[in-house]
């Protein structure tokens, strides 16, 4: 089983810190075991995927895994994993998130249950090919920031080399368009059959992805499920104003 500590050396910056790791745990984006289990899940998979990581803010109660969704790719799908998540507070306003009904640190107050969703999809097109050569630049020492994709073979718009970091950064950024399109297919179809609400969202609150085992990759800073919960429309606003928007 892969540790924190061994997540936290793959996503080492130059400083010596973790400050992707450190972020979505600090906001309450993941929690530690989600991320170790994550890791070597992917680790064992056969085929190359990629997790996405983010959360509803409202409470949905399917079974845990086995929800596979199209997406907006021609041939391609997610596995959706969902989880009740108790988001807690301290006296410094630092947030945790905690699966529902595991015992909350002392000094922590529960302010809502929301909804985890991890997000399994298999790697596409271009991005598959060359994948192995990405996942080779990811390191106990961290990224190693070499050519990936040549620039007779790059997907960048201006046709020059493709580095490790624009790689994960491109994947992060693709799945913005998958994911929507996923949510708009699963929620209203769960609505229908649970007979509850299940809003589709405008925004993918606290989100970020993992696009090889232990590696954290955001290219905007993920900010907290709190922004689709408070009632104070500033704030909300702050906290959507970094999340990655719905596509019209």
């Amino acid at each position: 089983m892969w540790s924190l500590d061994e997540i936290e050396a793959v996503n080492v910056g130059m400083n010596g810190s973790s400050p992707r790791v450190s972020r979505v745990l600090s906001i309450g984006a993941a929690w530690p075991q989600l991320l170790c289990e994550t890791s070597e899940l992917l680790e064992k998979m056969d085929t190359p995927h990629v997790a996405s990581f983010f959360q509803l803010p409202y409470a949905i109660n399917p079974e845990p895994y086995g929800y596979r969704v199209p997406a907006f790719a021609k041939g391609a799908f997610f596995d959706f994993r969902f989880f009740l998540v108790t988001i807690s507070v301290d006296d410094q306003c630092r947030l945790l998130a905690t699966p529902k009904g595991a015992d909350l640190p002392r000094g922590h107050s529960a302010v809502a249950t929301i909804t985890q969703v991890v997000a399994l999809m298999p790697y596409w097109a271009r991005r598959h090919e060359y994948y192995e050569k990405y996942a080779a630049c990811v390191t106990l020492e961290g990224l190693r920031n070499s050519i990936v994709m040549p620039p007779d073979k790059s997907i960048k718009p201006d046709g020059t080399a493709m580095l490790a970091a624009e790689f994960e950064e491109s994947v992060t950024s693709g799945l913005v368009l998958e994911l929507f399109a996923g949510l708009r297919t699963f929620l209203p179809a769960y609505s229908l059959a649970s007979m509850t609400e299940a809003p589709v969202v405008p925004w993918l609150y606290g989100y970020f992805t993992m696009p090889a085992p232990g590696r954290v990759c955001f290219n905007r800073t993920p900010a907290p499920v709190l922004g689709g919960l408070v009632e104070d429309p500033q704030l909300s606003s702050l906290c959507r104003s970094q999340h990655p928007v719905a596509p019209d």
